[in-house]
C-alpha cells in the first residue's frame, strides 16, 4: 500500500513540475517589438472601447505614403480615431534597401493577419483581443482575393469602406461616405500610384 502511495506522489510531483516548467517557459518568452506594440494597442483599444486599425507599411512605398496622407487629413483622422486605435508596423524594408527599418517580429504578424507577403500597405482591422475582423484582401471570386493596398480605384474604395463598417458597425453611413468621397477626390488629383507589389524572393 505504501508503495502505491509513494508511486502516486511521484507521479503527482512530476505533473506539477511539468506544469510549472511550462508556465515558466511561457513567462520567460520575450515578446517581439511588434508583439509588444500590439499588446499596448490592445490595452488602449479595450480601455477606449475601440477596434484596432493595424497598418503594415514600408517607408519606400508611395502607396504607403498616400495612406499616411489619408490618415493625416483632419476629417479622416476624426472618423478613424472615433472607432479605432491606429498602429503601424514596418515590413519589407529590405526592398527599399534598409532592412533595419523593419519592426522586429512584424513579418510574423503580417502573415498571421493575412498579409500576402508582397503587397503594402496592408490593413488589418482587429478586435480588442487582437483577433482579425477583416483585412485588405478583397474577395474577387471563389477562393480568390485582391489585396487593395492603398484604395485608389472604385472597387478598392468600396472594399475599404466595407472594411470600416464591418469592424465598426456603429459607423454612420454619412461617415463612411465622407471617407469614400475623400478617397475618390484624392484619386482624381493623383496619377495612378506605382505598383505596390514587392519583388518576390527567388
Amino acid at each position: 500500500m505504501n508503495g502505491k502511495i509513494s508511486l502516486v506522489r511521484k507521479l503527482l510531483f512530476t505533473v506539477i513540475f511539468l506544469i510549472l516548467a511550462s508556465v515558466s517557459s511561457l513567462a520567460d518568452r520575450k515578446l517581439s517589438v511588434a508583439e509588444t506594440i500590439l499588446v499596448a494597442v490592445q490595452k488602449q483599444a479595450a480601455h477606449q472601447h475601440k477596434g484596432i486599425f493595424l497598418i503594415f507599411s514600408a517607408a519606400w512605398s508611395g502607396p504607403c505614403k498616400r495612406l499616411d496622407m489619408f490618415l493625416a487629413a483632419p476629417a479622416n483622422r476624426e472618423i478613424i480615431d472615433k472607432y479605432f486605435v491606429v498602429a503601424r508596423l514596418n515590413v519589407a524594408e529590405q526592398y527599399g534597401g534598409d532592412p533595419k527599418l523593419n519592426t522586429p517580429g512584424a513579418e510574423k504578424l503580417f502573415v498571421k493577419y493575412g498579409g500576402p507577403g508582397n503587397d503594402v500597405p496592408f490593413v488589418a482591422l482587429l478586435n480588442t483581443r487582437a483577433e482579425l475582423i477583416v483585412n485588405s484582401n478583397r474577395p474577387v471570386g471563389e477562393d480568390k482575393v485582391e489585396t487593395i493596398g492603398y484604395p485608389d480605384e472604385p472597387l478598392q474604395i468600396l472594399w475599404f469602406t466595407t472594411m470600416l463598417k464591418k469592424a465598426a458597425p456603429t459607423m454612420s453611413e454619412s461617415e463612411a461616405q465622407a471617407v469614400s468621397d475623400w478617397l475618390k477626390k484624392s484619386a482624381i488629383h493623383h496619377e495612378k500610384p506605382e505598383h505596390h507589389r514587392m519583388p518576390r524572393s527567388s
